[in-house]
């Protein structure tokens, strides 16, 4: 019996220790919006991923800087 408690104890520490750090390792992706004058270099960070869901809002945002306007892509919330 004391085996088994010690056994639950040690999974249950892991069990917090890996739902904190995985709480904590959050990716924020960088993408480009447009400035005043339409070129898409302004740098913006977000927690969210491009996705093919076609039910999802289009955004003006873009993955690479360019000197033209920013192209229409769709974003999901990174979890």
């Amino acid at each position: 019996m004391k085996s088994a408690k010690i056994l639950l104890t040690t999974l249950g520490i892991f069990g917090i220790i890996g739902t904190t750090l995985a709480y904590k390792v959050r990716v924020e992706y960088v993408y480009y919006k447009e400035n005043a004058n339409g070129q898409c270099n302004v740098a913006t960070t977000k927690m969210m991923y491009p996705t093919t869901d076609t039910n999802i809002i289009q955004r003006r945002l873009s993955v690479a800087a360019t000197t033209g306007p920013c192209p229409l892509i769709r974003l999901t919330a990174a979890l």
